[in-house]
């Protein structure tokens, strides 16, 4: 897995993105790239030891002012929300997960990539489609609740 830590690392550095890394029990590698896009997510890339791939995600975060109308919605009307929104975001190819409780909602975008289909190309395709969906997701919660 040394392999892939390295090449991720080259990739990484070749497209001038800042990240740093950390050593978890559980993983063979895991990097936060830091302040993509233009709401300056942390998008991050890892590999846990019981998978077979690797996995690409970051998270989409209410803001403070959305939050205040979401949490005053009935249980039905949050379910409906977050139905629109994956609908919404189904367009990306990324499988989405989203937890989400009383005091915040988050949209888990996490994409998984097997390692035979791992490469160059791949790691920055994905990286940017993380990173349009996670400020889509942003952009669509406020919306569907202004509607």
């Amino acid at each position: 897995m040394d392999n892939y830590r390295n090449n991720i690392e080259t990739r990484l550095n070749e497209n001038n993105y800042s990240f740093t890394t950390f050593n978890e029990p559980e993983e063979f590698f895991h990097f936060i790239v830091k302040d993509v896009g233009l709401v300056k997510l942390p998008i991050e890339i890892f590999q846990k030891k019981d998978s077979p791939n690797i996995s690409i995600g970051s998270m989409g975060i209410m803001t403070d002012s959305l939050l205040e109308v979401y949490v005053k919605l009935t249980n039905l009307e949050r379910e409906n929300f977050i139905e629109k929104i994956m609908q919404l975001l189904n367009g990306f190819n990324i499988p989405y997960a989203t937890p989400h409780d009383e005091k915040s909602f988050r949209i888990s975008i996490i994409a998984q990539i097997p390692l035979l289909n791992f490469n160059k190309k791949v790691l920055i395709e994905t990286i940017e489609s993380v990173k349009n969906a996670c400020e889509k997701s942003l952009g669509l919660g406020t919306k569907i609740l202004q509607e």
